[in-house]
């Protein structure tokens, strides 16, 4: 990683001989778990000269929009150096170029003799990858404010600055985002692309990559704090130990405590907005509920959990990878067609696949959620598809426990997923059908 470090960029074949004790496969592993950064859509891992090999996705970006010097320099811009001097390797045999002409170029082997090759033969050498030269190391022209300018930018900078990049050299884009968004690019000013041009020109020369000059400064603006870092402290710590506990005080009283302490410390308290004002923004709404409240009073709040590179499918693959099981009281009471007595409400336990969304076996009884649902509803599904699913996903009920439960799934080999408890996003295809059930339908 230090070397991708320092020279950004570097092939897949340069970094190879330049960690010589580390393998290929511990590089692909490391590119495998996103250590290190490839472009796989305009990249393969086979073509190792070609392939340039990142620290992460955002120097990628800022060198990915560096095509816009130097046009008309095709050899001189390729890594194989051509001038007059210069020591090359052709088919394992040293060369040295004695004289470069318009058409063509005069290369001398180690015996002296003089070989003429055509200069449209070298730069179609060239243009195939097919390097005859002395390859010269490409260090990286970031600066090191252009490096901590790109370390600290967000996603949402990254992002800022790929759609100016669209904006003013659409040429460098043909994909299907480039239509898409080409509404967008008609609607910005023309002074604004203006503007974006000069920070890109801005960006080469003090960065080193005009992308770097188009992300965004916000953290520049606004107005700074007034509240002297002690005082903002002594805020943090009254509410983390007089609002933030499961006593739930008003902020009221945490704000008199407060002016007490304030006072104890010689310290110049801040107004009753200031204090409700940091209250509020201190911790986000799920923390403050946890701990005041507690978890499940909090879950409704809770973040749902993202993963940023989709590897597979939560649910499985196929239809029969991964089921749901569980038990609900379905809100209607029987009565008896013959006595009109009331027999009470029934217990509906449903297997559901969890990719297609589709019930596979039902059992209705009017005795508790048992051992005996369960095994109802697993020879249900036995006998309408002959097999069962290759994993059940299931609550921690008592009956999803019991040893009978436990050893058809051991004999059938299927395996057992418990959701963590009070956590039903855990089991979101199965706990949505039964509100659906109860709500719009029953």
């Amino acid at each position: 990683m230090l070397v991708v470090d320092e020279s950004p960029g570097i092939t897949l074949a340069d970094l190879h001989r330049a960690t010589p004790t580390i393998s290929t496969d511990w590089i692909k592993i490391a590119i495998a778990k996103h250590l290190l950064y490839v472009d796989l859509c305009a990249h393969r891992l086979t073509e190792r000269e070609r392939t340039p090999v990142y620290r992460d996705e955002a120097p990628a970006r800022a060198f990915t929009y560096r095509a816009h010097t130097s046009p008309g320099l095709e050899i001189l811009a390729h890594p194989v150096v051509i001038e007059q001097g210069q020591h090359m390797s052709w088919h394992g045999k040293p060369w040295s170029i004695a004289n470069i002409g318009e058409t063509e170029i005069t290369l001398i082997s180690q015996q002296g003799i003089p070989f003429p090759l055509a200069r449209t033969a070298l730069e179609a050498l060239l243009k195939e990858s097919k390097r005859i030269g002395d390859e010269v190391h490409v260090s990286s022209s970031f600066t090191e404010e252009g490096r901590t300018r790109l370390a600290q930018a967000s996603e949402y900078d990254l992002a800022t600055a790929v759609f100016r990049n669209r904006s003013i050299h659409p040429q460098d884009y043909d994909d299907e985002e480039q239509i898409h968004l080409a509404a967008k690019f008609a609607a910005v000013a023309v002074r604004t692309k203006y503007h974006w041009k000069q920070l890109y020109c801005k960006g080469e020369a003090l960065y080193g990559s005009g992308f770097i000059g188009l992300l965004p400064s916000y953290h520049h603006g606004g107005a700074t704090r007034k509240l002297e870092p002690p005082v903002l402290k002594l805020i943090e710590e009254v509410l983390k130990n007089h609002s933030d506990t499961v006593i739930r005080k008003l902020k009221r009283g945490a704000y008199g405590e407060y002016l007490l302490q304030s006072k104890e410390r010689g310290l110049q308290p801040a107004c009753q907005s200031t204090f409700y004002a940091q209250a509020k923004r201190h911790l986000v709404t799920y923390d403050q509920l946890l701990v005041r409240e507690g978890k499940r009073a909090a879950y409704p709040y809770k973040d749902v959990h993202r993963t940023e590179i989709r590897t597979s499918n939560r649910h499985g693959t196929d239809a029969w990878a991964m089921a749901h099981l569980d038990h609900t009281e379905v809100d209607l009471e029987l009565l008896d067609s013959v006595t009109s007595q009331p027999m009470g409400k029934w217990w509906l336990t449903l297997m559901i696949l969890s990719h297609p969304r589709r019930i596979v076996a039902l059992s209705l009884s009017f005795d508790p959620p048992s051992y005996r649902s369960c095994l109802s509803v697993l020879r249900q599904c036995v006998k309408r598809f002959g097999r069962l699913p290759t994993a059940i996903t299931v609550d921690g009920g008592p009956e999803f426990r019991s040893p009978f439960f436990e050893k058809l799934l051991a004999l059938s080999r299927v395996r057992k997923h418990h959701r963590p408890a009070s956590e039903p996003r855990y089991g979101a295809p199965q706990e949505r059908l039964f509100g659906s059930m109860n709500t719009p339908f029953i």
